[in-house]
This record gives structure tokens, sequence and C-alpha cells, in this order.
């Protein structure tokens, strides 16, 4: 994924990159769903790649990848490999939860504030984020590297 959105090249580029990341994410084959997690992981560490076109397919991105997880992975021998990829990729998208400017994202970090519009990304992109925090809780314990606790992925109000 290109991180320089401002040209036209590299949002075009993205925009063709976007389809290839989903069919690898939701192929259920262990080596394209941590190859592609990783690529996001990285790619979604920067502040660029949070352009207006690009976060309604970050949220689809998780969504996939929280699908796959759960429909194909959850007792797979490698889900406690499988679940840190998942954990770190939903991990390096919530600081930039900000860049997401839909009022019931703000909503969620600041419980004081009141919204009053809609927007269907806000609500997706919080479901996926509690969904996979729910999900990861699910994978037992006993498989966990050094008996440690799963990492809480949504940050306290």
């Amino acid at each position: 994924m290109k991180t320089a959105p401002n040209t036209s090249g590299a949002i075009s580029s993205n925009e063709k990159t976007f389809p290839i990341f989903a069919r690898k994410l939701a192929s259920g084959e262990v080596k394209d769903f941590t190859g592609t997690t990783y690529k996001l992981t990285v790619w979604l560490n920067s502040e660029k790649a949070y352009y207006a076109a690009a976060r309604p397919k970050i949220v689809e991105l998780l969504e996939i990848a929280l699908r796959t997880f759960m429909d194909t992975f959850i007792h797979h021998p490698a889900v406690m490999e499988l679940s840190e990829h998942l954990r770190r990729l939903i991990q390096v998208v919530i600081p930039f939860c900000h860049m997401f400017p839909e009022a019931e994202l703000k909503s969620w970090y600041h419980s004081d504030q009141v919204c009053s519009f809609d927007d269907p990304c806000a609500d997706r992109l919080q479901r996926v984020i509690l969904d996979t925090n729910t999900s990861l809780s699910r994978v037992p314990t006993s498989s966990v590297r050094d008996n440690a606790p799963p990492q809480e992925t949504v940050p306290a109000k």
C-alpha cells in the first residue's frame, strides 16, 4: 500500500490493492491471512492511510479479517499466532480513530459528547473493534504463550 495518499497515483494504487487484500484475508489460508494482516498493520500505522476514500475500505478489511478469524481460524492449531496478527491489526487502528471524523466514534471516546448524526462507517468501525475484542477474549487462555491473559484491544473510556 502506498502511504502518500496526496497523489492520485497513490490513491489509484491503493484502490487496486484493497480488493486483493480483501480476497487474501477471506481466503482462509494462513499464509495469506498473516501476510496481509502484517502488510495492513504496517500501512495503517501511518496517518496518511486514513484519507476519506480509504476509511470505509479499512473498516471493510477489518470486518473481513475478523470474520475469517472467527469462521476459519478460531479452532486452528495456530490460533494463538493468528489471534496475535488480528490483535495487532486492530490495535494499530485504535490510535487513529480520531481520523474517522464520524460523530459516533468521537462519542465512543468522549462519552460526555452528544452527537446528532449517524454515520455507518463509524458504527461499523466501533462494532468491528468491539467484536474483535470479544472474539479474542474467547481464545483459550491455556494456549496463550507464557500463560499471559489476552490483551485488551479496546481502550478504556
